[in-house]
């Protein structure tokens, strides 16, 4: 009997503490898709480069330039993706269905268009900086096409540019770093497990998306 008792009670503290850790595992992986979302990505490159002096010495300037690219980088595609969500054009603000992404993607294109512009056109950023914005554009349009036929992932692929941005800058200031490389990749592998946990992308998806990211960062340093 005691043994018996035992058993039920080891039983019941083991499923606690599994459904204790999913939950965590749930509220992670939640997290960090939201706090790496693509919308958010090009915002933290600039800020990063920004407090680096890398845009400026000009305080002033950096701080235009940030704000421009939360404006349009993330900002009104964010708009744009509400009022679709209103309209109940998309189900869910995941948008699990690649056919849902359409939209969202061409609003975002058109929009990191007008940032392009601003940047090129009428603020001057110096070519470096042009080159990164504008290779980030192009990512948006590949992925909309791509989109029409197979759902790549976003994500990385915004990531991934971050990742190609982040150490061919640090490179050219000379803060390239072993330490930095191992952080940028654990935070991709990481946001990977989450993408595939969360079920919102296979394996091939997220790889695909991270490669893109990495290929037009890249180029763009080449350029």
């Amino acid at each position: 009997m005691v043994r018996m008792v035992r058993m039920v009670t080891l039983t019941l503290m083991v499923g606690m503490v599994r459904m204790v850790l999913k939950k965590l595992i749930d509220i992670a992986a939640n997290g960090l898709s939201v706090l790496l979302h693509p919308l958010f990505i090009p915002t933290y490159g600039f800020l990063w480069l920004g407090c680096a002096h890398v845009l400026s010495e000009n305080k002033t300037f950096n701080l235009v330039v940030v704000l421009s690219t939360l404006f349009f980088t993330c900002l009104i595609p964010l708009g744009a993706i509400l009022i679709l969500r209103r309209q109940k054009r998309i189900s869910s603000l995941r948008m699990m269905e690649s056919s849902e992404r359409t939209s969202p993607y061409i609003y975002s294109a058109v929009s990191f268009s007008f940032w392009n512009y601003l940047l090129i056109g009428v603020i001057h950023t110096p070519i470096y900086i042009s080159v990164l914005s504008l290779s980030a554009t192009i990512m948006i349009a590949v992925i909309a096409l791509i989109n029409l036929r197979w759902k790549i992932s976003a994500h990385m692929s915004a990531f991934g540019c971050f990742i190609g941005g982040a150490l061919i800058t640090a490179s050219n200031i000379g803060m390239l770093s072993n330490g930095l490389i191992i952080v940028l990749f654990v935070i991709a592998l990481l946001l990977m497990y989450a993408r595939l946990y969360l079920r919102s992308h296979t394996g091939l998806q997220v790889s695909a998306g991270l490669l893109l990211g990495l290929v037009a960062s890249a180029a763009a340093a080449f350029f």
